[in-house]
């Protein structure tokens, strides 16, 4: 029982501390602020003279960093009819940045990529290009023309407006330049890919590829993959690349595959591991429960079929991954309260959980709401998790973290205190304590 406790314990901290990887980050990019303000406090003021050189530098040096950037694509102003008359009149090709106004990563296209003298280089002497609001005018009909799902998306079509191949998200410099020779390459153009496989094209190989190529362009791979495994038998799935395919590709309308996968569970998991074989298997119906639990409730008919299938695999926990469906359906920033009770109801029903569990689920609470009354319910989650395991770091972290929220800033202060003993030096565990050891000071009495 010990060692299980243990194991449990590494597991859950393994899980918990990336979720606060990007606090982290955010704290070793603030206190670098401040060292740089430091320093510069700290050097002498140069005088008008040495003052104005140095503005003079740090302009040119600006200038020189930007020239890269300075002559990017030239995106004109075209309605689509008029786009594709400008391509068939200079002999060039399509681009469209399809983008939204609130889209981030379209937003850093803009400034970084889209603006780089090599891109600008390569896309102006091949194509004709525009930026289209997917919200607005012609943007719409342009996004149901093509199947537009993600932002921001790039079009690269011939004169005529026939899709030849597409990208998707923030790219490097190199990778977006790529894509336009794609574009150019007709060996590499999604379409020829769409052809080959339209033509009947099956071999493990090309298929893997294909489904890359889908990906990379923001298009779905579902139902070309259950055209694929029509054409060979389940027990392919013994062999490595074909089960490659189906722990990416595979979903519960593939009831023959999945048929074989849990008849043969031992003998697969001998060949992919226990661990890949058994995630693939509850992936698959994860999702299918809780949309059905969100839906119709725990009674209804869909939850009921799906939830008796998932435990009849005899996977490892899998009566404890079904019943976590009761408290993951629950939005915990709208009802913070419905989130204890199901908790609560999830524990009649596994009361042999280790403790670990309950810091999970009271760190699962602290990340999404400040509800007090949540939240001090909640802490007797964490208080009893300290009384068992208080050499666990993570245990005496979220203590301190729910004294905190909750107003005890002496509590908060002495489980510090213990955390920063338990954690390594110069670990992300000591950067933790640090950056909450200053919020606990900043903290009213």
């Amino acid at each position: 029982m010990s060692k299980l406790l243990n194991l449990k314990s590494a597991i859950v901290f393994v899980l918990v501390l990336t979720l606060f990887a990007a606090q982290v980050s955010v704290a070793q990019s603030a206190d670098q602020q401040g060292a740089n303000k430091a320093t510069s406090a700290a050097k002498p003021k140069p005088t008008d003279k040495g003052k104005a050189n140095k503005q003079a530098q740090k302009r040119e040096g600006k200038a020189a960093k930007n020239e890269g950037i300075n002559q990017g694509i030239n995106f004109g102003k075209y309605d689509f009819e008029g786009l594709k008359a400008e391509a068939a009149k200079t002999g060039k090709f399509i681009l469209i940045d399809c983008y939204t106004t609130w889209c981030g990563p379209c937003k850093q296209m803009s400034r970084t990529v889209l603006r780089d003298s090599a891109v600008g280089a390569f896309y102006n002497a091949a194509f004709v290009a525009t930026d289209l609001d997917m919200e607005a005018g012609e943007g719409p009909a342009i996004g149901t023309q093509y199947n537009i799902k993600a932002y921001p998306t790039y079009l690269l079509l011939d004169a005529q407006g026939t899709l030849l191949h597409r990208g998707v998200g923030a790219m490097s410099v190199e990778r977006f330049i790529n894509l336009g020779k794609a574009a150019l390459d007709p060996a590499k153009r999604l379409t020829t890919w769409q052809a080959r496989f339209s033509a009947g094209e099956r071999s493990v190989g090309f298929f893997s590829q294909y489904a890359d190529l889908l990906h990379e362009c923001g298009l779905p791979a579902n139902a070309e993959y259950r055209s694929f495994t029509a054409t060979i038998a389940p027990d392919s799935l013994s062999k490595k690349p074909y089960w490659k395919l189906y722990a990416k590709l595979g979903d519960l309308s593939l009831k023959t595959e999945l048929a074989y996968v849990i008849a043969n569970l031992k003998a697969l998991k001998r060949i992919y591991g226990a661990n890949a074989v058994e995630a693939k298997i509850s992936g698959m119906y994860w999702q299918p429960l809780l949309k059905a639990y969100q839906v119709g409730g725990p009674k209804s008919p869909d939850f009921l079929k799906l939830d008796s299938a998932f435990r009849k695999t005899k996977i490892t926990n899998a009566d404890l991954i079904a019943d976590g469906v009761i408290y993951s359906a629950v939005d915990i920033e709208a009802d913070p309260m419905a989130y204890l009770k199901a908790v609560d109801m999830f524990y009649k029903k596994q009361p042999n959980q280790l403790d670990p569990w309950w810091l999970e689920r009271a760190n699962d609470l602290i990340l999404k709401t400040d509800n007090k009354v949540a939240l001090t319910k909640a802490y007797t989650w964490v208080d009893r998790a300290v009384e068992h395991l208080p050499d666990l770091f993570f245990a005496q972290y979220l203590n301190a973290r729910y004294q905190l929220a909750l107003g005890r800033k002496a509590a908060a202060q002495k489980s510090l205190v213990l955390a920063q003993k338990l954690a390594e030096p110069d670990s992300p565990d000591a950067e933790l304590v640090r950056v909450l050891a200053l919020r606990v000071k900043q903290a009213k009495k």
